[in-house]
């Protein structure tokens, strides 16, 4: 889904399930490529965890993350990068409350896994993404 004015748009992607192979996951990332870049912002349930260490990765993602990198984050940092857009929430310290945006229903599990892209170009224009 998309939404456009004036030039921006924003899309909303949804990779809800985690059931999926790994081969679905590269292919909707190849479609992605095809239109990242006409859009500004990209919302969605990624299902990635990126974790707090950016390993050289400053570009992309702050050292603010949250969790343990699952195969799903190392695949939405691989296409921010080449992509050149940062993952919204992890340049912005924040409460431990404020990272997390999902919460197993034992509620004993968080993860940070609904996630914000944005155009690095756009960077200095954020000063804040939340929860």
């Amino acid at each position: 889904m998309t939404y456009s004015t004036d030039g921006t748009t924003v899309a909303f992607a949804s990779l809800f399930s985690t059931k999926y192979p790994f081969a679905e996951l590269v292919l909707f990332y190849k479609d992605l490529d095809e239109c990242i870049q006409d859009i500004l912002m990209l919302i969605g349930v990624w299902n990635a965890k990126v974790r707090s260490i950016n390993d050289g990765r400053e570009a992309t993602m702050g050292k603010y993350g949250y969790g343990k990198r699952n195969d799903r984050g190392e695949a939405l940092l691989e296409f921010a990068l080449d992509n050149d857009v940062v993952i919204g929430k992890t340049p912005f310290q924040q409460k431990e409350c404020r990272k997390w945006t999902w919460l197993s229903p034992n509620q004993h599990t968080t993860n940070m896994i609904d996630i914000i892209l944005y155009n690095r170009k756009q960077k200095t224009a954020v000063q804040q993404c939340r929860t």
